[in-house]
């Protein structure tokens, strides 16, 4: 697809316009909680299990809320959830810049999982949404463009997140990330087209609903690959990702604008990889799905780069090339699901897919934080590296019979 043709869909679908406004700045916003707090948590204990634990409350109440926020989506005003989502993180982030240096670790961890909790229903309401505010042949640009609004903002973000914390406060980050979830909502309250298709007579139970969804999914090949796409992706990708602040600071001297840096980096890469996949192998289904594996691999070559650097820019570029790979993997996955997925039931199979990944983050960042409280870096970093190259060729491997003829 051409720039035009990406341009076209902003200008001429003005609701995914506002979507895509609204979740561009609440990406950007995140940053600058997430960056100042992992300083702040590292800086309070020095240890590298601790700051894992930032990482695990922003993901931790996706695990719970997740498949029953897609049931939520998928019975209830999609447009109301994610206004209501937007307010309550913003209300907290609020709270947590007006506390100031009263602010604890702990209380930091609380906070960050109260935005998470919100989140969590923002996702499958977004993602569950997003097929009905373009056509069916723009979906996949349509994706590209929403990925490329969470990699844009988190090399935006991340790098004015820890510069804003470094130079101003860290009080003064939080400040600018709730207004950027009012902002948010503002634009999610101006989206005039239904997010969702008229649902089918009669409601079952919350639970059975959540049931029907993992029901759904277990049946369908294609859907049960990209479900585990992102679950086996996060078994090696969140260690690391969780490991940037401690390595900011122990091999490269730095701190938040340090860290900052790292995960502008990976914004960026996440940023240009689904416009490059989409670009290189075209807009037929099946090849851009079976690029999946391949998108896995790249991550793990760039991380076995970093785990070499010797300074900041060079991690920084190998952390870029990674999340080629990474960013590709998410846009893709997420089309997959929104393609083949109806309307009904997408917002439960959409939290599943974010249950999966979040549980698997779970367990392995404090894990992989307590070990890298005993290993050297370096090795650790090379490990999951080198796992991440062998899970993507394994899973283009065993999947690739399951996107032939599906355009």
């Amino acid at each position: 697809m051409s720039t035009g043709e990406y341009r076209s869909i902003l200008l001429g679908r003005p609701d995914f316009r506002r979507l895509f406004l609204a979740r561009l700045i609440s990406f950007g916003g995140d940053w600058f909680l997430l960056v100042p707090l992992l300083g702040l948590v590292y800086e309070a204990t020095g240890s590298a299990f601790s700051t894992g634990w930032v990482m695990v409350s922003n993901s931790l109440p996706g695990l719970f809320l997740s498949p029953f926020a897609g049931s939520l989506a998928d019975r209830f005003d999609r447009r109301r959830l994610m206004l209501g989502a937007n307010l309550v993180a913003g209300t907290t982030v609020l709270v947590l810049s007006l506390l100031g240096d009263r602010l604890t670790p702990a209380g930091g961890l609380l906070g960050i999982a109260l935005v998470a909790a919100s989140v969590s229903v923002v996702n499958p309401s977004a993602s569950g949404g997003l097929p009905n505010l373009v056509s069916r042949a723009e979906l996949s640009a349509a994706n590209v463009l929403m990925g490329s609004s969470w990699g844009t903002m988190a090399a935006v973000g991340a790098a004015l997140g820890g510069v804003v914390a470094a130079a101003f406060s860290r009080p003064v980050a939080f400040a600018i990330d709730a207004a950027t979830f009012f902002v948010g909502a503002i634009l999610v309250a101006r989206i005039r087209t239904p997010l969702a298709e008229e649902a089918p007579a009669g409601r079952a139970s919350m639970l059975s609903s959540v049931r029907e969804g993992l029901a759904y999914a277990w049946r369908r090949p294609q859907v049960r690959a990209l479900l585990t796409s992102k679950a086996g992706f996060a078994v090696v990708a969140s260690g690391p990702i969780t490991l940037l602040a401690v390595a900011s600071v122990e091999l490269f001297g730095r701190g938040d604008d340090g860290t900052g840096f790292l995960f502008a980096a990976r914004g960026l890469g996440a940023l240009i990889g689904p416009f490059l996949a989409r670009r290189w192998f075209g807009s037929s289904d099946g090849r851009l799905l079976g690029v999946i594996g391949i998108a896995i691999s790249l991550w793990g070559v760039g991380y076995a780069g970093f785990s070499w650097a010797d300074s900041l820019w060079v991690g920084a570029l190998f952390v870029v090339v990674g999340h080629l790979g990474g960013g590709s993997q998410w846009a893709l996955s997420s089309y997959g699901l929104q393609a083949l997925v109806p309307d009904h039931i997408r917002g439960r199979v959409v939290g599943l897919d974010f249950a999966a990944m979040t549980f698997v983050m779970a367990i392995v960042q404090p894990a992989v934080g307590a070990i890298a409280d005993r290993v050297p870096l370096r090795p650790l970093i090379l490990a999951l590296a080198l796992l991440g190259i062998l899970f993507g060729i394994a899973w283009k491997r065993a999947t690739d019979h399951l996107w032939e003829g599906l355009d």
